[in-house]
This record gives structure tokens, sequence and C-alpha cells, in this order.
């Protein structure tokens, strides 16, 4: 059984797993901190709409301190204590129900910001929708320990700078979540015609956004541009990564994606000191049928498994069967990938490199299962051995 607790823009879905006196105290426990929350917020709504600076904002209520502590860390940037929120607000709820409670699971969803406690052993699965408004499964995961997920994007409730589709974060909590996903998803960007925006204070009066431009509408876009507005997310996502501020992340424009795993899982393949570059590069166009059949039935399997959290995921989105796949189709940055690959017109093909050289470059569904798979597999499985050309590649890109 499900609890539904609802108030203004507030709007949580709570589960728990438990025996059953457990899961109906944590349930009363979470009411009893809903109410009144609200009104702790709307106290504190000026600071929390304001810019963080150079000083510390001093919050009074506990939520709203966490969302000061959330968005702290990303001062260099504009960014308000409302970036956090929603998550915010789904900690405070999930840690009231765990007190002096025994849960084996338990998650507090505020619209999609979700708060998450797991004991030792258990897991939950969670999915990702690209776009609200055609909800569908787009991606999924599963996580194994406690900690947040939020998802940002220009068409999310939430006003964004960026044209992200879909900006999905893995963090140590909601909160910090929240503002990680709200900050990337305003990374992916670029000025283009067919991106449409208008001053915040226009759409909505009380912004904390103020005059800034907020996207309204992303038209067609050329596949540089969007290859470009991708690479500003994944390399703020990385920064981020590396402060331990977020621990995975997910971004999705015009059905093209990023993935950057979780740091842990990684670890937990190769030594810190030993990793080696793992990159997997799929090069795809839309009027492929066996493209289409990969990517319905296998890449999210890929992508879920032990190995494919432990590599990068690039998609190469080229134009048409008729014509190859170029440089111009390829993110930035990977002109050295397209070097050792060259033009391309058999699709679907899966390359993996090793510290910057390829170790498969396979063409169809059977090379796929044949070749790419158990390779990937048996190399995610035993220790890595040198980061050096990774390092030394990297430099003269």
């Amino acid at each position: 059984m499900r609890l539904h607790l609802q108030r203004g823009p507030i709007d949580l879905v709570i589960e728990a797993w438990g025996e059953a006196g457990e899961v109906e105290a944590a349930y009363e426990l979470a009411s009893r901190r809903f109410d009144g929350l609200l009104e702790e917020l709307v106290a504190e709504l000026p600071m929390l709409r304001s810019p963080v600076g150079v000083a510390y904002p001093l919050a009074r209520g506990s939520v709203a301190r966490r969302m000061v502590a959330a968005v702290w860390p990303h001062r260099a940037v504009f960014v308000t204590p409302m970036a956090a929120v929603a998550g915010a607000v789904a900690d405070e709820v999930l840690a009231a129900m765990l007190v002096g409670t025994r849960l084996s699971r338990a998650y507090v969803n505020n619209g999609g910001d979700i708060a998450i406690h797991l004991a030792p052993g258990e897991h939950l699965d969670a999915g990702i929708v690209n776009n609200p408004l055609q909800p569908a499964l787009d991606a999924s995961l599963r996580l194994e320990r406690s900690c947040g997920l939020a998802t940002s994007g220009w068409r999310g409730r939430s006003q964004s700078l960026g044209i992200a589709d879909a900006v999905t974060v893995v963090a140590e909590s909601a909160a910090q979540a929240d503002a990680a996903a709200t900050l990337v998803a305003n990374a992916v960007n670029i000025v283009h015609p067919a991106v449409h925006r208008r001053p915040a204070r226009d759409l909505r009066e009380d912004s904390d956004l103020g005059d800034l431009p907020v996207t309204t509408a992303v038209g067609l876009l050329p596949p540089t541009a969007i290859e470009a507005a991708l690479d500003c997310g994944i390399a703020m996502a990385a920064e981020m990564q590396r402060k331990n501020l977020l621990q995975s992340a997910y971004i999705a424009l015009k059905g093209r994606l990023r993935v950057l795993p979780m740091l842990a899982l990684f670890l937990a393949t190769a030594s810190a000191a030993q990793a080696q570059s793992v990159e997997m590069l799929y090069l795809t166009t839309p009027d492929c049928p066996y493209c289409r059949a990969w990517e319905a039935r296998s890449r999210q399997p890929l992508l879920d498994s032990p190995a494919g959290k432990a590599i990068t995921y690039i998609e190469v989105r080229g134009e048409t069967l008729r014509r190859p796949i170029t440089l111009e189709h390829y993110p930035r940055g990977y002109a050295w990938a397209y070097d050792q690959i060259g033009p391309s017109r058999g699709v679907p093909r899966f390359v993996l490199f090793v510290d910057g050289k390829i170790a498969v470059n396979a063409f169809g569904l059977d090379a796929y299962e044949r070749d790419f798979l158990p390779k990937l597999k048996a190399l995610v499985a035993r220790p890595a051995t040198s980061a050096k050309a990774r390092d030394q590649r990297r430099t003269t890109t």
C-alpha cells in the first residue's frame, strides 16, 4: 500500500516495505512531518529564491538547510536553493519515516525527485522517461544502496536554461541529485534558431530565475548541435562526479544519449590505481531496422549489466543508411575514434575501445552476440592493467 500526501506544489508518493506494524508506523511519521512543512518553506521563500553568493545562506528550517547544503558546492554558477527543493522535501520525509522503524526498503517520490532507503542486500528498480508529454520507459536502472534520484529537463515542471529532454542523476541524497540534475540540464545547451526561449518571469511571475531566458521549445537540430550540447552536459556531470557531487548521470537529447557510469561500480571491477579506459561506441541510423531491434531489446539490458555500468557508452547516429557515418556525426572530442573507424555504412556497428585503441569492431547483431559481448564481459571481469595509454590519448585530443 502506498501513501499519498499532497498540499500546494508538494505531491508525495510514498511506499515502504517491512513488517506491517513497521510500515504503518513509518507512514504515520511521514504524515506528521508533512504537516506544516509547506508553511516552513514559505516563511523562508525570499532567501530560498535568492542566488547563492559568497556568504553561506543562514536557513532556519531543516528542509531549507538541506536545500542550502545541496546547492552551496555549485555557487560558482547561478543557482538558488530552490534548485533542490523537491529533493530536500523527499529527504526530510524519508528521514522522519526511519526514526525508530525497521524498513527493508522505502522511497519518497516528490514529482520525480526521489529519496530512497535500502537495507543491506535490498534493491529497487527505477525507470527513466525522456519526454513526460509522451511517457514511455526509455531506460531503467537498478539501485542497490540508499541514495537520491532526480530528473530534470526543459519539458519538466521546473524551468530550465538548457535543452535536455532528460537528465537523470543518482547522488548521495535526493537534494543533491535534484541540484545536480538541474545544473547539468542547464549545461546541455547551445545557441541555435530552433531553440526558443523567454524570460523566466514572463512565464512564471514568482520564478527564482528572474529574467534569465528559459527554454520553451526545441525544434529540429543538426547532429553537430545535438552532440555539442550533450558534450557540454556530460562534461559538467563528469566534473561533479570527480567532486563527489553525483554518482552517475544519464543525459538524453533528440534520441541521443550520454551515460556517465557509477564510479563505485566501476571501481568494483578495476582498482582505482589500475583503471583502464573502456568505451563503447554504437553506430546507428534512424532507418536501420536491425538498429531499432537492438535498441528495443538489448540496449537497456546491456547498460543495466555490470559490464555496461563499467564502461562509457556513446551513440553515434548517422542520417540514413544511404550515407556513410563520418566525422561530423561524432561527438566533440571523439575524432580519435573516427580516425580508427573511418567512414562507415554498415550499421548497427559496435566498437569497443580499450585505452583508446579498438579491441572489437563488430558489424551486425550476430557479431554483437558472438564477438562484442564476450570480449566486453571478459574485459570488465579481470583487473585492468594500465591507464597510461588513456592519459596519453586524452592529452592529444
